[in-house]
């Protein structure tokens, strides 16, 4: 039997929420290693911490494949 329409939506919600958490937790340990003022040189630990970050959003990114 074929899901429902609105099963396959809740089933959508939930991973996008599930990946909203994952993105604010990784968003959350990098801005600890944010500086408050100016900066010079690079940081291995804000590079470390970012890291997730940005490969959890361009995971979300909408692809442009097509278009």
């Amino acid at each position: 039997m074929a899901e429902s329409p609105l099963n396959a939506a809740v089933r959508q919600f939930e991973a996008v929420e599930a990946n909203l958490v994952k993105l604010e937790k990784a968003l959350d340990d990098a801005m600890v290693h944010i500086p408050e003022g100016v900066a010079f040189g690079e940081d291995p630990s804000y590079e470390r911490a970012n890291g997730p970050y940005m490969n959890c959003l361009n995971r979300f990114r909408p692809s442009t494949a097509g278009s």
